[in-house]
């Protein structure tokens, strides 16, 4: 049996964020987003105090948060 996939969803004000950093570190950033399809709780991953799903993980300077429901297999970005 292969692993599950999380569906990846980017909320618009992660995007935003997202656009107004510079290229470079964008990329690094795009292709730790998409590495938590396969992989939610990454090495590294840090769950946040205080909320049932939600949790960070670094990328350089810049910190992806995200929830997580398994459920329906899906990971949301709020914030970088």
């Amino acid at each position: 049996m292969s692993p599950s996939v999380h569906h990846l969803h980017i909320e618009p004000t992660a995007l935003k964020a997202l656009r107004d950093i510079p290229q470079t570190k964008r990329d690094a950033i795009v292709a730790a987003i998409d590495a938590l399809a396969k992989d939610p709780r990454p090495q590294g991953h840090q769950k946040l105090t205080g909320y049932k799903n939600l949790y960070r993980v670094r990328v350089g300077d810049y910190r992806v948060v995200y929830a997580i429901v398994d459920r329906v297999l899906t990971v949301v970005v709020i914030l970088i």
